[in-house]
């Protein structure tokens, strides 16, 4: 065989080959640029404190955590305030799911520093801990007695949370002043609410404006209306105050005319015993006997109308400060209908974020717009500020 053909040959064998061999590679360049390896798992966990802190008032912070371990995760959130526990939730969150939430903590700020501690933990396993110093400073006004007619931190072990001192504009109301922190505006209203406005080019955004009310005792304003706790250490159920008056005075026969119909009549004094007078008090409702209730010396006196077999409410409560031969010195509180207060219940465009057994938060659910020298109306008029 000639060489020539012998190469010709030895071409057609090696060619297809070669050619495979070339196609192999190509495709295998092709698939790597294509193919990324996938990304760790990874958690994502951020803490940001949102309000002014004001010692036994309420501060709030924001929470925000982000699945991403590709499997759903059951994590653990504890709250702790100088190593004792404050809050413990469990956040249970699918592949790519966002928790994001707001706690309030009530720091007391007449001592030293306090350590405030954020501890996220998955499973049982500690898994990472955002630590607050709050700091005491001077210049905080309380807040007046009920009376109704931000920060950004990094994730290290150690963030100072220090509030800042806030220029106070004049009073713009005969019920609230006004105090602005940077672009934050902050109505301090005489009832014991507060209204912060964050405001970016005249709107306030979802989650900005922050509506805040804490208790006086078993007494609280909550949207402009006082309510009194039924259970001491809760605010979940609240009795609607609807007439509250002190040192009223009433002679033997005389009536005193409440509100929705009632009135109180005192029929007799009985005071042959000193310090252990008797009473004899008349409940009406539109001028008919309902209760006859008699009573040992200065013992509080209640009214409870009963619904069924099973369920009463408190009506009017009474309690003497003096009793003589022919008259009696009393406070009075007259109840409306009971309320029933949970996270998450919405009033127009505020929603419920955090409830303890002192404090309600409340954020706006749909942006607000602000007009210079205008009235901004909330919650159907109930409450409302000059912007």
């Amino acid at each position: 065989m000639k060489k020539s053909q012998i190469a010709m040959f030895l071409f057609l064998i090696f060619f297809p080959a070669a050619g495979a061999m070339g196609a192999y590679f190509a495709i295998t360049e092709l698939t790597a640029e294509e193919i990324q390896p996938s990304s760790e798992p990874v958690t994502l966990f951020h803490v940001k404190n949102e309000t002014e802190i004001i010692s036994e008032k309420p501060a709030v912070y924001r929470v925000k955590l982000e699945n991403r371990e590709g499997v759903k995760v059951d994590y653990g959130l504890k709250i702790l305030l100088d190593g004792k526990e404050v809050k413990n939730q469990q956040i249970i969150l699918q592949n790519n799911e966002i928790s994001n939430q707001a706690f309030s903590i009530i720091p007391d700020l007449k001592g030293s520093y306090q350590k405030l501690e954020f501890v996220l933990s998955k499973g049982i396993e500690p898994f990472r801990t955002y630590v607050f110093q709050i700091i005491p400073s001077t210049g905080y006004g309380q807040f007046p007695k009920i009376n109704p007619l931000s920060l950004q931190n990094k994730e290290t072990i150690d963030n100072k949370a220090e509030s800042s001192q806030v220029e106070k504009e004049s009073t713009q109301s005969s019920t609230y002043t006004v105090e602005k922190n940077g672009s934050t505006n902050i109505y301090k209203f005489k009832s014991g609410e507060r209204l912060e406005l964050t405001v970016r080019d005249g709107i306030v955004n979802i989650g900005d404006a922050v509506y805040s009310t804490v208790s006086d005792g078993d007494s609280i304003v909550f949207i402009q209306e006082m309510y009194e706790k039924i259970y001491p250490n809760s605010l979940a159920s609240l009795y609607l105050i609807i007439l509250r008056t002190q040192d009223n005075k009433l002679s033997i026969n005389e009536t005193l005319k409440l509100k929705n119909g009632y009135s109180v009549t005192l029929r007799e004094i009985d005071s042959q015993n000193i310090n252990k007078e008797t009473l004899k008090i008349d409940i009406l409702k539109d001028n008919k006997i309902v209760r006859e209730i008699i009573s040992q010396a200065n013992s509080p006196i209640e009214y409870w109308h009963q619904i069924n077999d099973y369920k009463k409410e408190r009506i009017i409560r009474i309690i003497p400060t003096s009793i003589s031969s022919n008259d009696i010195m009393f406070d009075i509180t007259q109840y409306g209908t009971k309320k029933q207060v949970f996270i998450g219940n919405r009033y127009e465009e505020f929603k419920i974020e955090d409830i303890t057994q002192d404090s309600i938060i409340m954020k706006n659910t749909r942006p607000l717009n602000l007009e210079v020298g205008k009235v901004l109306s909330l919650i159907k008029g109930k409450i409302q500020i000059k912007v």
